[in-house]
């Protein structure tokens, strides 16, 4: 009877972990991109302004926008 409790918790233990695992996964697959992203263009934006150079920061802006709108494509094929 003990032995059952056991597997039976040890059973449900596993599954809530690896359900745990597999949506981690998924946040670090989509989020981390999208953000780094995010953080890059900021900080690419900021630096052109302050060299004033904006028609490069418009264009790294342009070439950001198209890489964040690829990768989200691409994260929600992956589910």
């Amino acid at each position: 009877m003990v032995m059952r409790i056991v597997t039976v918790a040890v059973r449900v233990l596993a599954m809530t972990t690896v359900a745990v695992a597999v949506v981690v996964v998924m946040v670090v697959v989509v989020v981390v991109p999208v953000v780094a992203v995010q953080m890059l263009m900021m900080e690419l934006v900021a630096m052109a302004i302050e060299k004033g150079m904006r028609e490069v920061g418009v264009m790294i802006q342009q070439v950001l926008t198209v890489l964040r709108i690829f990768l989200v494509q691409s994260a929600e094929k992956k589910f």
